[in-house]
């Protein structure tokens, strides 16, 4: 009984009703009282201190503080700084996400900018949406790099997080996304944190909502700066390297990055604290400068370090500036080495008093052997270093979750945005903040959703699949069947046709034309470049990409839609080419022909050959400048020819070329994030708004792209599928479809061994990402390979993925469940190991936030496996579905509730079993007639399997179509309808009953 639970539960479960529809007011108010000012509505407040420049963000559900003393913070200004003023003012607010109110927070200081602070709240939404921007009142040009709506803040204080704490990053691209259950993370675009037991559970999501001139990042769990606080001496100054570049204030203390780039590894082994994977590096050495010392005290040097395979060996040292006199304080240290599965290391110096005798001084973080110097972190500290401090380990960190949860989310860009005097800057860049959907899976569900509304998504859906034809050219991947080029192209269509595969669905080709030479297609991008250049990698290759009788887009492009066929293609994005950076210097960066981006990595007057590929220039020297008019010009042009050619879409291949990370851009008030947006805004613009643009994102997982790429890649070069692979694209389920299609890379569906491995890749291709490149040529297709695809085929074009059920509960998720309705549910079951038989299983009710179905317990429920064509079960809900795969298997499963009259329950058609095939279906009591209609295709057996549920077939015929109704001889009374008609259309069907079950 109600009375019976704890007091929290029920406020939760009141909160809940109210949520999902109440008559309560959910109008949003904003008031002043006590110095305090509030923003609510009757499910979220935030709560801003007026005096101290904190707020804390409440759940209204039971009035318990989720977030509390969070500030902002632009560059090195907070808002919880001593000498600031805070007024507040408030506006209506009506965008795509709904209505409500915004309070704005002005923070004043003299002779500093005046910083804004907004915070967003809609009528009847439970989330809410942050902003920060600046007005420059200064006489002083400031350049914004760092915007920090979050900049500390303790989340769930008093809350017991050990229970299944589990934390998910958001990360995009190639980069690694999993599960993780220890006590801090960090992640590009977003994050979800979730702990409890089940009904009674609590998770925070939070991250990006609106991508304009910044990226953004989040970041959870036990405080670095908080944990250095605690050990012996005060600490003065802290620099996360690779996120930080600046710490302290002025005539106080500070430290500063002076020279390195950043850098983050893909994993640390011993800790799991991503604090150590992000660092600053140099060929020669990482500079710092400490400035506003007193020579009359004594500090020390902390600092952590860690080589990710081995043999870096470094030396640290001090110096009043280049020229003086170095005071070594570690000479030739060899790194902890990943390769030996050794863990970071700390170091803790005493400084010499003689190198900051004018109250500055460089510390040098030297390369004596291996690729570069690096370094994870740099702090500062009064005193001496304690002998028992001066060097340790990094342990292994618990799994237990933290005791506290310090919380920040903010975006970072390395140029920043340029903000002139008397200038008023509200980037249009958004962050997301909920703590109130407790379901870890509905809480980033909504959060997908709310990007996509935010930002008018309109993602193209990849339904077709893609022949690509460097992968179907190359001999070690496809075969070398297919041939990349313009006639190669359309003989691949003709062949995709001559298979009848667009009777299923649409299909693409997507050419590659990727010249390495010094000289090639990039930059120029024109019919006669494409004709002049081919591809370098493939062995021998005759010609350029574009060859007769199909020389130009518009040739080619026509050939191929008039065969039916999508035809894409592909650049390099700001790779060079020598003779377009030579004709055109004003269209590159910083306006040079040769603008090096490290001074010191000059080309070797020894190493010709290495410097004359546009590889190793590209990756040498900057590219080409999206703000520059010219280029923008001539790129317009680029894109109305291959748009007029009737060209589809492209893939960007290395994008990292295009990440102007140190500037040079003709407009200065571009930041880095929005330059590399212009490229592919262009590309939108140019090919238009039905167009299919790919982002090969391998190096930088971020989200800056979202709205105007169709899919982004997730995984290097690849013809094959792993575990590890569906697990990256999966655990982004709530994306994939919704604001992006992730793309696996290429698939060679004619490699794998037996039916079962072929079927578990087309299985979990369709189920955990949301587009299938082809490494292979239709030509080499086997009759059963070629029927299994077609059933995968067309891709569903609902915004919505499968849940990886078990997400939180195993390494590799393998059920994925999508739900249709109430009623409707496919599931997936996969079989990670290729040599054993493996045992999986779910439990139909329950808690869906601990792996469970959720389904109703009380209800009975039919389970149908589309691969192995069998009813694999009619079970209660309180039931657990149980199955045992074979090696290398994955099971698609039709789950629906059980009825009191006839219902269908799985068609042969595709995997989704109706869902993609079914267009409708209805029971007539009256008539005891089950109507339905569906997509058929020509000469080919349309079956759908019907559960009769005690009524007997008496009947049954379909429009335009021969059909027929056999039982399929079981207990539960199934029966298959089958029709059949010469060529593909929609069919309209009617079986008739009679109350009688008995056999027919």
């Amino acid at each position: 009984m109600v009375r019976n639970l704890p007091i929290r539960i029920v406020l939760l479960v009141l909160g809940a009703i109210l949520a999902n529809g109440s008559s309560a007011p959910a109008d949003v108010k904003v008031a002043e009282r006590g110095g305090r000012v509030s923003i609510e509505n009757a499910f979220v407040k935030i709560d801003y201190d007026l005096s101290k420049g904190v707020y804390d963000a409440v759940d209204l559900r039971d009035n318990s503080i989720c977030i509390k003393d969070a500030y902002a913070r632009w560059n090195d200004y907070a808002s919880n700084s001593a000498d600031f003023r805070h007024v507040w003012e408030s506006r209506s607010v009506s965008d795509s996400l709904g209505k409500g109110k915004k309070l704005i927070v002005k923070s004043r200081g003299d002779g500093r900018p005046v910083l804004v602070f907004e915070v967003s709240i809609y009528d009847g939404l439970n989330f809410i949406v942050l902003a920060a921007g600046i007005e420059n009142t200064t006489e002083q040009i400031i350049q914004l790099k760092r915007i920090e709506p979050i900049a500390g803040g303790i989340a769930f204080e008093g809350f017991d997080l050990t229970s299944n704490f589990s934390m998910l990053d958001g990360n995009g691209g190639g980069e690694h996304t999993a599960v993780t259950h220890g006590s801090f993370l960090r992640s590009r675009n977003n994050l979800l944190v979730t702990f409890g037991t089940p009904g009674d559970n609590r998770s925070l999501a939070l991250g990006g909502l609106t991508y304009n001139d910044f990226e953004k990042f989040a970041e959870v769990g036990p405080s670095r700066r908080a944990e250095l606080k605690k050990r012996t001496g005060k600490l003065l100054c802290y620099l996360d390297m690779g996120v930080d570049e600046t710490d302290g204030r002025k005539n106080s203390p500070m430290l500063r990055l002076l020279k390195g780039t950043t850098y983050t590894f893909a994993r640390v082994p011993g800790t799991g604290n991503p604090v150590y994977a992000t660092v600053v590096y140099d060929d020669k050495e990482v500079v710092l400068v400490a400035s506003g010392l007193n020579s009359r005290k004594q500090y020390q040097l902390g600092f952590s370090w860690w080589d990710d395979r081995r043999g870096r060996i470094m030396s640290v040292s001090t110096d009043a500036g280049i020229g003086t006199k170095k005071h070594v304080l570690l000479d030739k240290q060899s790194l902890p080495a990943g390769d030996d599965k050794q863990a970071p290391e700390e170091r803790l110096l005493t400084l010499p008093p003689q190198s900051y005798r004018t109250g500055k001084m460089r510390i040098l973080f030297s390369n004596d052997s291996g690729p570069n110097a690096l370094v994870s972190e740099v702090w500062l500290r009064e005193g001496e270093a304690p002998a028992g401090e001066a060097r340790r380990s990094v342990s292994e960190s618990s799994n237990q979750g933290p005791s506290t949860l310090d919380i920040k989310l903010y975006a970072l860009d390395p140029v920043g945005k340029r903000v002139d005097p008397g200038v008023h800057y509200m980037p249009k860049d958004r962050f997301y903040l909920d703590f109130t959907t407790d379901n870890p899976f509905e809480a980033l569900e909504k959060y997908g959703l709310n990007i996509r509304a935010a930002q008018e998504i309109k993602v193209n859906l990849y339904d077709f699949p893609t022949v690509c034809l460097w992968y179907a050219h190359h001999s070690g991947y496809g075969g070398g069947l297919a041939y990349n080029n313009t006639p190669g192209a359309v003989a691949e269509m003709d062949r995709i046709n001559k298979r009848g595969f667009l009777k299923y669905s649409r299909a693409a080709v997507r050419l590659v034309p990727d010249c390495y030479n010094t000289n090639n297609q990039q930059g120029w991008w024109d019919d006669e470049h494409f004709r002049m250049h081919g591809s370098t990698n493939l062995g021998p290759f005759e010609g350029g990409q574009y060859a007769e009788p199909y020389e130009t887009s518009a040739k080619w492009g026509k050939a191929m839609t008039e065969r039916g066929g999508i035809p894409l293609t592909y650049f390099q994005t700001s790779f060079r080419s020598e003779d377009y950076a030579e004709k055109f210097p004003q269209h590159m960066l910083f306006n040079k022909t040769h603008a090096w981006k490290d001074e010191n990595l000059k080309r070797p007057a020894d190493d010709e050959k290495f410097w004359g590929s546009a590889w190793a220039r590209s990756g040498r020297m900057w590219g080409y400048d999206y703000t520059d008019a010219d280029f923008l010009k001539h790129m317009r042009e680029v894109y109305a020819n291959l748009r007029a050619g009737g060209i589809k879409g492209l893939m960007f291949d290395y994008p990292s070329s295009g990440w102007a990370s140190k500037g040079g851009m003709d407009d200065p008030y571009y930041t880095t994030a929005r330059a590399y947006r212009k490229i592919f805004k262009l590309a939108y613009d140019g090919l238009g708004p039905d167009c299919y643009i790919h982002e090969r994102n391998i190096q930088r997982g971020s989200d800056i792209t979202l709205g105007l790429v169709a899919s982004q890649r997730t995984w290097g070069d690849t013809d094959r599928i792993s575990p590890q692979m569906i697990s990256r694209s999966g655990l982004r389920w709530y994306k994939n479809r919704v604001v992006v299609s992730y793309d696996m890379d290429a698939k060679n569906i004619t490699r794998p061994k037996g039916r079962d491995t072929v079927r578990r890749l087309l299985t979990m291709a369709y189920v955990a990402s949301g587009r299938l490149l082809l490494a292979s040529s239709f030509g080499q297709m086997s009759d059963e390979t070629f029927f299994d695809l077609t059933r995968i085929y067309p891709f569903h074009t609902t915004h919505q993925s499968a849940r990886p059920v078990d997400a939180f509960t195993s390494k590799y998720p393998v059920i994925y469940d999508f739900p249709i309705n109430s009623q409707w549910h496919q599931l997936t079951f996969y079989n990670t190991s290729q040599k054993d038989e493996t045992t999986i299983g779910v439990d139909l009710a329950g808690d869906s936030a601990f792996g469970a179905l959720g389904l109703d317990a009380a209800e009975s429920y039919y389970v149908y496996d589309f691969w192995n064509d069998r009813l694999a079960g009619k079970l209660s809900g309180s039931e657990r579905l149980q199955q045992q795969l074979r090696p290398s298997e994955a099971r698609m499963m039709s789950v629906h509730q059980v009825l009191d009259h006839p219902q269908f329950i799985s068609t042969n058609r595709h995997i989704m079993q109706g869902y993609v095939d079914m267009i409708k279906t209805r029971w007539f009591a009256s008539k005891r007639q089950l109507v339905g209609t569906s997509k058929v295709i020509g000469d080919e057996t349309y079956k759908v399997t019907i559960a009769t549920n005690g009524y007997r077939p008496k009947s049954a015929n379909a429009s335009g179509a021969h059909c027929e109704v056999r039982s399929l001889g079981n207990k539960d009374g199934l029966i298959e309808l089958s029709i059949n008609r010469p060529e593909n259309g929609v069919v309209e069907w009617v079986v008739t009953f009679t109350p009688d079950s008995s056999d027919f």
